[in-house]
Formats: C-alpha cells, structure tokens, sequence
C-alpha cells in the first residue's frame, strides 16, 4: 500500500472545520482543497472544502453538492455550509451551533468529511472531485480559436471562509 505524500498546512487554512481538527493538505486546486484531519475521539477522515472562489460561484457550489449526493453513504460521515444541507445526502448536514454572524456574512464554504483510509486512492477522490467543480476534467468542444474561457473565480484559491465557535485558542 502506498501513502499519499502530505503537505503541511499553510496560514490560510483554517484550524478546524466542522468537528474536524485539520492535520496536513492532501491536494490542492482552484476549486478547494482536500485536507486530513482527526476528531476530539481520534477518528480520522478527509476533509474536502471549497475555495474562496468556488463558494461564491452557486454554480461551483451546485456541482459540488451533487458530486456528494452521488458518493456512498457510507463514505459521506458530515458536510456542512454553504449549499449543503439539501438533497439525498443532506442528513448528514452539520449546522453551525451558535456561531455568530457578522453583520456583512460572507458565505461559509462547503465542505464534506469523508471516510479515510490513508491510501492514494482516497486522494485521487479527493481531486476527482475537486476536478467535477472546476470542470478541468472537460475536453475542449471544438476547435480553439480566439481566448481561452475561464471560470471567474479560478485565481480565488485561498481556502473558504470556515467560521469557529467557540474559538479553538485562548485569547
């Protein structure tokens, strides 16, 4: 069995998502990022959560929640934010508990935690389904003439907006 190659977190991500403590990124595209993380009781999965510019995008965020719907049942453990809380899958919603609200709310990312056990294949469905949000696995239609179309919020790659309550350090 082969390990998937981590890659540390960077100031951007957030600490936590969810019930989730964030460990190390998987993958990394313009549509999100794919993270390993554990619980308070030691279970661990993968955290798959959208980009900065794919929440804001309802289309983005549409093919991500369909994306979810089609996967097992058993392989969806929770999802959470923005768009997520419909469809065959949307028991599994998480809603934030009592996290307050800015007074301008920028919307919170979607995410979904997934079952992980720790081999390549499980990152390889991490960015398969991080592709089914940016389309890059779409062949061109045609033949290219004139500029190159790209999503509008394909250079927005920081990780999505992932609100903590209470917050997960003193202060």
């Amino acid at each position: 069995m082969t390990e998937p190659l981590l890659h540390p977190l960077l100031g951007v991500d957030p600490p936590r998502v969810g019930d989730w403590w964030l460990d190390a990124r998987l993958a990394a595209t313009p549509s999100g990022v794919a993270y390993t993380a554990h619980s308070e009781a030691g279970d661990h999965v993968m955290v798959l959560m959208l980009s900065e510019g794919a929440t804001a995008d309802a289309a983005a965020v549409d093919r991500f929640a369909g994306t979810v719907d089609r996967m097992h049942i058993d392989t969806v453990l929770a999802r959470g934010g923005r768009g997520q809380q419909g469809g065959r899958l949307g028991h599994k919603y998480v809603a934030p508990a009592d996290t307050p609200q800015p007074p301008v709310a920028t919307p919170e990312a979607s995410w979904v935690a997934l079952a992980w056990d720790g081999t390549t294949a499980a990152t390889a469905e991490a960015e398969r389904v991080l592709a089914e949000v940016d389309l890059s696995w779409l062949p061109p239609k045609g033949t290219p003439s004139g500029p190159d179309y790209e999503l509008p919020w394909v250079d927005k790659v920081r990780p999505g907006l992932a609100r903590q309550w209470p917050l997960p350090w003193p202060g």
